[in-house]
């Protein structure tokens, strides 16, 4: 079978798999994006470097394609049946690792563009920096729901 044919195959059979749950009545599950970051720099240091301006860039994305950053305790709750449906599109956001990166890079960034992230204090890795530093801008993994 040839390349073109399995692609107008798949295309043929797309609106069957993205309307099933109309189709049958069957509510849909909600799918929750929750994406992990690792360190930011100017410039790219490693495969575990976000550029800042990259992270602008897939902020407006975000915002720009409809998706809502909303706060990791809030997709816990709802996953645990303690919380109603989350907004439409729900993202996450999760800072692992505690490079100091996230204290002397992602810090001013939310400052200008305040959005929920959720951090691991523990490994912070600062003296500069406990969870009274971030002064709100970052959730806590000590923050339980």
């Amino acid at each position: 079978m040839s390349v073109r044919a399995i692609v107008c195959l798949l295309l043929s059979c797309w609106p069957l798999v993205s309307f099933a749950g109309t189709v049958t009545g069957e509510p849909v599950p909600q799918r929750v994006l929750i994406l992990v970051y690792h360190r930011f720099a100017a410039q790219r240091l490693d495969s575990m470097t976000v550029r800042t301006g990259t992270f602008h860039d897939q902020l407006r994305a975000i915002e720009a394609n409809g998706y809502r950053i909303v706060p990791l305790a809030d997709i816990v709750r709802w996953h645990a049946g303690q919380a109603n449906a989350l907004p439409a599109r729900a993202v996450a956001i999760t800072v692992d690792d505690g490079h100091r990166s996230v204290y002397d890079v992602l810090r001013p960034l939310l400052a200008a563009h305040p959005v929920p992230v959720m951090a691991l204090p523990r490994y912070l890795m600062t003296d500069a920096c406990d969870t009274r530093c971030m002064n709100g801008l970052l959730q806590t993994a000590r923050e339980r729901p």
